[in-house]
């Protein structure tokens, strides 16, 4: 609705601390039944003293069901700093600047509340990949494996490894979160899907494998003081336990993550960009982000086994190797031997570096873990298929849950 532009001033106010912190009321009246568009922004801005919003001529029906439900969803995000009413003869605003956002991660959690009000059906799709997914058979006595994914993906992405894993005899579980929001958010809830299964499974011992991002938030959950217990052993691929560079890039990655699911996924809607959040996780994976400092703090969870696992290939190397030997190819093996082109692409797909891509070995080492295993892999290639072959990662992860 074009009205939730202006009222979104009422955001601004509050992130920038203007306006008196006390109850104040904007009414509005109705032309025939409609919201005049530039009397909205008028008033706004004499309130507040932001700039005013152009609109022309423009004018909305705010009694319809549209209207209804926005306003609902207004309501619920901004909750005692502002709440708008409708009766025949204006629209109502009644607002407290102390009690609305007054930072911009409290305005970006305001914005995906807003969105998964308005937008419920897409939301309750969307809800469908967040959450601890258990077997459809369980074995209530029986070991399970815990799988979270990291960053720009979703639950999906851990069938392959998930497979072996069952192939392999074992029990396996699925925990998805919104791979944009706050990791202390991820952590939270995780924590709450943790201790409920450990509620209704109290015999069932569990491993975790989490994959980079994924390896915070299980941290934060095994080794935070609302640890249920159960976990006997931690298996993380490529944490970023001292932070990334690469978040610094983060936008773009959220958006390809989105274009793949808006080609794969049937359900995907443009409110999913959105209530996934806003950025949030790309600011807690920088290093020494106030979440990582947090985190770090804490000390290894006594009785868990610890197992980090960690690449060596760079894709860039790759690539360029990989590139390197199409040029081979094309010219032919004696042209390729003459040139050395053939011998250029050999050393650069078997260069090693102490990075695989996004994280680097050094950021993946942690204070009293000393089962750490480098293995010659790019970051996604630690935990999912890669030329035909089994995850990079996969015998370690094997060896250490006999």
């Amino acid at each position: 609705m074009k009205w939730t532009n202006s009222l979104a001033a009422l955001v601004l106010a509050g992130v920038c601390g203007v306006a008196s912190a006390e109850v104040s009321e904007i009414r509005v009246p109705l032309r025939d039944g409609k919201l005049s568009m530039p009397e909205l922004s008028a008033a706004l801005s004499s309130k507040l003293g932001l700039p005013a919003i152009e609109y022309g001529s423009a004018s909305m029906d705010v009694q319809g069901l549209g209207s209804s439900v926005v306003v609902t969803a207004l309501n619920k995000a901004l909750g005692d700093g502002c709440q708008v009413s409708v009766d025949r003869e204006a629209v109502v605003i009644k607002y407290d600047t102390a009690k609305l956002p007054h930072s911009v991660d409290e305005a970006k959690l305001a914005a995906r509340t807003f969105t998964a009000t308005a937008a419920p059906e897409a939301t309750a799709k969307q809800a469908e990949k967040i959450g601890l997914l258990l077997p459809k058979v369980m074995k209530p006595e029986d070991r399970i494996v815990i799988l979270l994914h990291g960053v720009d993906c979703t639950r999906d992405c851990l069938q392959p490894l998930a497979k072996l894993l069952e192939a392999d005899g074992r029990q396996v579980a699925y925990f998805g979160y919104p791979d944009d929001q706050s990791l202390a958010d991820s952590s939270k809830l995780f924590t709450e899907q943790l201790t409920a299964y450990r509620t209704q499974f109290p015999k069932s011992p569990v491993d975790i494998v989490a994959f980079s991002m994924g390896g915070l938030i299980a941290r934060q959950a095994v080794e935070g003081e609302q640890y249920p217990g159960g976990v006997e052993r931690l298996i993380l691929l490529a944490p970023p336990n001292h932070g990334s560079n690469w978040a610094h890039i983060r936008f773009v990655l959220e958006v390809r993550e989105q274009w793949d699911l808006w080609r794969s996924d049937p359900n995907w809607s443009p409110s999913w960009m959105i209530t996934d959040g806003l950025g949030e996780a790309g600011k807690d994976l920088l290093p020494e982000s106030k979440f990582l400092t947090s985190l770090n703090k804490l000390p290894r969870r006594a009785g868990v086994k610890y197992t980090i696992v960690n690449g060596n290939v760079h894709p860039v190397w790759q690539s360029a190797g990989n590139a390197t030997a199409a040029v081979a190819a094309a010219i032919g093996p004696k042209a390729a031997s003459w040139m050395y082109v053939d011998r250029l692409a050999t050393t650069l797909q078997n260069h090693r570096s102490e990075s695989d891509g996004p994280v680097s070995k050094e950021s993946t080492k942690l204070d009293g873990v000393s089962d750490i295993v480098t293995v010659a892999a790019d970051h996604n290639a630690l935990f999912m298929p890669h030329d035909g072959q089994d995850p990079a990662a996969w015998p370690t992860i094997r060896d250490r849950l006999k």
